[in-house]
């Protein structure tokens, strides 16, 4: 079974969250519910600022901007890539 890391928010806006499930990239981890600034939540996540940060919604990756601000729910699952850069890479001639 995987070991639970919990994570919290730098602020304390709001003192009515709880700690919540999540998935980051097969790993559980235990993050406060509610408002995140995604570049906040990768850090407590443990995932690296340079990566970009996906939601599984309805069976489907939705990439998510660091600047945005997502509401966090028990049993999100996110997935942590390194970034497109807009390069074509499947273009190889």
């Amino acid at each position: 079974m995987p070991e639970v890391q919990q994570a919290q928010p730098e602020s304390k806006e709001h003192g009515h969250h709880h700690m919540v499930k999540v998935t980051i990239d097969n790993r559980t981890v235990e993050v406060r519910s509610g408002e995140w600034i995604v570049s906040q939540l990768k850090v407590a996540l443990g995932v690296d600022p340079s990566r970009e940060l996906e939601q599984v919604v309805d069976g489907k990756l939705v990439p998510l901007d660091d600047n945005a601000r997502i509401h966090v729910r028990a049993g999100d699952v996110f997935v942590s890539h390194v970034r497109g850069g807009g390069s074509s890479h499947g273009n190889r001639g």
